[in-house]
């Protein structure tokens, strides 16, 4: 991991991630400052490597962006919500639509920000916006509180509902 990788998701994303999930139990990449904020069940931090861990429950994952780190945590997550081990997930990730690692991501619920987030950094200070804008996967039961937390207050824009929602309109999943 490298420096570029330390990007703090603001707490206001943490509260729509939270009230989704109903709290959270695994945040994959974390660092003791961020579970002040964050406050999962269980947390990784580089130290002891999240790969080397059974993931589990409703899992909060903003993974580092590096290319090779990226690929393994797409993979792992979406292998183990298939296998059941994860109730559900929220994953932040660039809005990277044109990338292998985002196809496994794309059969998920997905919604894109209106704009460019502000993460914070590892002192606290706020980051300037980055140089494209996020994407927020969904898996999980309830994809109509998801799409709500995420898009009433016209942070974040819907293009796609998964095919098991596919005969449900949007206005229908919201109400």
């Amino acid at each position: 991991m490298n420096q570029n990788d330390e990007w703090y998701t603001p707490d206001y994303i943490i509260d729509k991630a939270r009230d989704t999930l109903g709290s959270i139990d695994l945040d994959p990449f974390s660092n003791e400052s961020a579970q002040r904020r964050i406050k999962a069940h269980d947390y990784y931090t580089i130290n002891n490597d999240a790969f080397a861990h059974h993931w589990r429950g409703r899992v909060w994952i903003n993974p580092p962006y590096s290319n090779k780190i990226i690929k393994k945590a797409i993979k792992r997550l979406v292998r183990y919500y298939e296998y059941g081990s994860i109730s559900a997930f929220i994953c932040l990730t660039n809005s990277a639509t044109d990338t292998q690692w985002n196809r496994p991501l794309q059969k998920y619920t997905q919604v894109y920000t209106n704009g460019r987030i502000r993460f914070i950094q590892a002192n606290g200070q706020i980051k300037n916006a980055g140089s494209r804008g996020q994407c927020f996967t969904y898996a999980g039961p309830d994809i109509s509180k998801f799409l709500s937390n995420f898009t009433d207050d016209n942070f974040c824009w819907a293009p796609n509902i998964p095919s098991s929602a596919s005969r449900i309109d949007k206005e229908q999943l919201l109400l």
